[in-house]
């Protein structure tokens, strides 16, 4: 509560001492008016330190949700840098930008271009997702992607005192280039090419001998790139345009599959499982799409476009091998008709809109849309499985699984008296599906909808529209003779939707203006008996802004959001009717999950062209909940049977995240500006399926773990940054990070 204290008394103290300073003098800042042609640079610089005096330094596990998607390190920080060069007929640009320069996700943009010409940009964004930086395991990363483990093999009490690994995460590097030329007025040609380039790693899960059996967390290891080559090419003229484009993507992984010790087995075992698992890793593959676009103009003030587009996937990777298990490697069962896979799939689509406003008050809309998914890769049929190393079943044949969606929607709209809008449109969307494969071959859905808009005055926007749908399958076919006949996925199941919202955005004076949201949504499964039975969801939120001077400003602004989910599922053992349809081993699932999100901010001018501060402050709290409950109690079995159908529920879990940020920030000169920031910002989580985590699970080490977690943390930081040059940098007054 400390930080919450001292953040609401600078803020209010700013805030008061902008308000008492003359509203007659100008919040201006001094002019900073640079020559029009020439070299021109900008730069922010400082250091960054954790607060050891308000609130507690993090150590390096604490640090997990504080860099989930960030770099924050102490020392040196550059959070802006820019170089510019402008000729001096003031016509193209030349400059290159830096952003958080010399941290992970640092990004740095050039360009330069001459209008009616040319185009050339290099766009760097270093992306980082921090997984765990709690993790602990044993083991060691050795060749042939293993996660090898002594042997004999460690105990419980070994996988406990386990030491911390370094932070689990993954870098994404992405290079975009791109460049445009436009030869005449009518025709652009553009080339771009992006390289991504993945590291790190990420937890996964390994079973030995089935999910019965032995557990092991590990890493997936991430060494991985993504080429995209397009060619993109327009003509346009002043009633048609036409675009036609290429896109190659390439995607190649170093890591083909990854492989662990048993932590329970040093040898093969017949029916244990192996003594290493293997889990094949996301394959090389590539893919090829052209596609059209052709949009023209016609009488009555309408504009018809066209779009269609043709892809081409292949994957080629080679099988791994069928089992690590040396009983079964070389089995004569378990020979596979071909050495990889031979992919080839892909999709196509045609796309067709027509917008006309042939009279004053009236606007129509169709559009038409045609996706197809095709597989050509060729059948494959195994006569025999190894199940989890350690047991054989029948074979099975690959399946192609393709679908087509076709959409079509129809809306017109209509100015009505008092500068009222009315907008109906009524929208269709049809899935055919292989029956065999998805269990409901046509599923056809009907939305109609419709909205009323109010802009009479410049001071109220009012906007409300309701949208009703019902989706309807054809039969349902249950895949598998051990599926329950009766039950329904939620997404090929017969559903009724409904949704509402309402928006509102009013000025009421030139200094005060405010918002409001609100949306209302229920998905309905009327015909499903099991499954998934309603989906419900209320939205709602507001901001208001208020300038009370020119030089003070301040905003606020709350949402809430409610989800409600409710499952019906049947408890089954066996395959007689007693045990496989016992009406009272029925269980509800009742999931609803609250979101609470609020902020607030400011910015004030305390000195007119010398001093001003501003602060933000937020808060997201979310709570989920499952609730499982039997509408009777479970009996007809046996007391194992019935205690096995015995719903339980689950605790709640909370998460609390609370950021704060305020400056002061001096302008010295043009070219010189001084900024202090701090920043301070809280994590607080309970939830019983990380927190108790251990590396190892039981006395004998059957399941192990990362043992990772978002810790709680309290944390706050100063940052002293130097500017040179501050009006040139796009963020220079008010903010001194991205």
């Amino acid at each position: 509560m400390k930080h919450i204290s001292r953040g609401a008394a600078m803020l209010l103290a700013a805030g008061a001492f902008a308000l008492a300073r003359p509203t007659t003098l100008q919040a201006q800042a001094k002019d900073t008016t640079k020559a029009t042609s020439g070299i021109e640079a900008a730069a922010e610089v400082g250091v960054r330190q954790f607060d050891p005096l308000f609130s507690i330094v993090p150590n390096q596990q604490q640090l997990g949700k504080l860099l989930e998607y960030r770099d924050l390190k102490e020392g040196l920080v550059i959070p802006q840098a820019m170089l510019m060069y402008t000729p001096k007929d003031g016509m193209g640009t030349y400059q290159i930008i830096g952003r958080n320069l010399l941290q992970r996700d640092q990004s740095v943009f050039a360009r330069a271009s001459q209008p009616g010409s040319y185009d050339v940009q290099v766009r760097y964004d270093g992306m980082v997702h921090t997984y765990s930086t709690d993790a602990r395991s044993l083991g060691t990363f050795g060749n042939g992607n293993l996660y090898a483990l002594p042997s004999p093999r460690p105990d419980s009490n070994a996988w406990r005192a386990a030491p911390y690994l370094s932070p689990i995460r993954s870098i994404w590097d992405p290079l975009k280039m791109s460049f445009a030329l436009t030869p005449t007025p009518s025709w652009d040609f553009k080339a771009e090419y992006t390289h991504i380039s993945k590291t790190g790693d990420r937890p996964m899960g390994m079973a030995f001998g089935g999910s019965s059996n032995n557990t092991r967390e590990i890493l997936e290891p991430i060494d991985q790139t993504v080429q995209d080559f397009r060619l993109t090419q327009s003509f346009t003229k002043p009633r048609f345009t036409a675009v036609a484009s290429y896109d190659f993507s390439m995607f190649q992984n170093a890591f083909n599959s990854v492989s662990s010790n048993n932590p329970q087995q040093v040898t093969d075992q017949l029916t244990n499982g192996a003594a290493v698992g293997r889990t094949a890793l996301a394959p090389n593959n590539s893919a090829q799409t052209a596609s059209l676009v052709v949009a023209g103009n016609f009488p009555w003030r309408t504009r018809v476009m066209a779009t269609g587009s043709y892809s081409w996937w292949r994957q080629d990777e080679a099988f791994i091998p069928v089992t690590t298990n040396s009983y079964y490697i070389n089995d004569p069962r378990f020979v596979v008709p071909r050495s990889s896979l031979q992919g080839e799939a892909g999709t196509s689509m045609i796309n067709g809109s027509v917008n006309s406003h042939p009279f004053k008050d009236l606007t129509l809309t169709a559009r038409a849309r045609s996706f197809q998914y095709r597989n050509s890769t060729p059948e494959l049929a195994l006569t025999n499985f190894v199940i989890s190393d350690r047991s054989v079943a029948a074979g099975d044949t690959s399946a192609a699984r393709p679908y087509t969606k076709t959409n079509a929607e129809f809306s017109a709209g209509y100015r009505l008296p008092m500068d009222f809008n009315l907008t109906a449109g009524y929208a269709w969307e049809q899935w055919l599906r292989d029956s065999t494969e998805r269990n409901v071959h046509t599923t056809n859905e009907v939305t109609p909808r419709v909205s009323l808009d109010y802009m009479g005055v410049n001071w109220l926007t009012l906007r409300a529209s309701y949208t009703k749908g019902s989706r309807r399958g054809s039969t349902y076919n249950a895949m598998t003779t051990s599926e329950n006949p009766n039950f329904r996925r939620f997404d090929e199941a017969d559903r009724d939707r409904e949704r509402t919202n309402f928006e509102a955005e009013f000025m009421p004076v030139d200094q005060l203006s405010f918002s409001l949201t609100w949306e209302v949504g229920h998905d309905g499964y009327p015909n499903s008996t099991y499954g998934v039975q309603s989906d419900k969801s209320i939205m709602a939120g507001g901001s208001a802004e208020w300038s009370p001077s020119n030089r003070f400003m301040f905003n606020v602004g709350y949402s809430r959001e409610d989800y409600n989910d409710l499952l019906q599922q049947q408890y089954r053992t066996g395959s007689t009717p007693a045990t496989a349809n016992n009406p009272t081993w029925v269980w509800l699932n009742n999931n609803t999950d609250h979101i609470n999100t609020s902020y607030a901010g400011f910015t004030a001018v305390l000195v007119p062209g010398e001093w001003d501060a501003g602060g933000t402050i937020s808060m997201s709290d979310a709570t989920f909940l499952v609730a499982s409950f039997n509408p009777v109690t479970p009996t007809g079995g046996t007391a194992a049977q019935n205690l096995s159908a015995t719903a339980t529920n689950f605790p709640a879990v909370t998460q609390l995240l609370h950021p704060q940020s305020y400056f002061v920030r001096w302008t010295y000169s043009a070219d010189w500006a001084f900024t202090l920031r701090y920043n301070v910002e809280s994590y607080n989580q309970n939830d019983y399926r990380t927190q108790t985590l251990t590396p190892a699970i039981g006395t004998t080490a059957n399941h192990v773990n990362l043992a990772s977690y978002y810790q709680n943390y309290n944390v706050g930081w100063w940052s002293f940054l130097v500017s040179w040059h501050p009006s040139l940098m796009k963020f220079g007054v008010g903010r001194s990070t991205m």
